[in-house]
């Protein structure tokens, strides 16, 4: 959704997020506790942002834009006899863009 007031658009965009995102807990090996390894996939969430785009001529256009993607947070444990660990992984991404385009007649 966007508001263009001459050769300026300014917008905001929104919405689903995919991602291959895995992350691992691993205790090292310790002697003392050796846990399992553990792994978490963060794969789906929502993405928001806004920018601006201009057309510099009736061909160029110029554009810097913000994203924000949060794939949600998951709890994961490993334990043994002896021990019992918990963790928590928030994915949340912030990427920033700048991009020029051309635009053919």
């Amino acid at each position: 959704m966007g508001y263009a007031p001459d050769r300026t658009l300014f917008y905001v965009t929104g919405g689903l997020a995919f991602a291959d995102a895995k992350h691992s807990w691993d205790d090292g090996g310790s002697e003392a506790f050796n846990l399992a390894k553990e792994t978490v996939d963060l794969d789906f969430g929502w993405v928001a942002g806004a920018g601006i785009e201009h057309a510099w001529t009736d061909n160029w256009l110029v554009r810097i834009e913000g994203l924000y993607f949060d794939l949600g947070s998951k709890k994961g444990e490993v334990s043994n006899e002896d021990e019992t660990d918990t963790f928590k992984v928030n994915q949340e991404i912030f990427v920033g863009r700048i991009g020029v385009s051309y635009k053919f007649d």
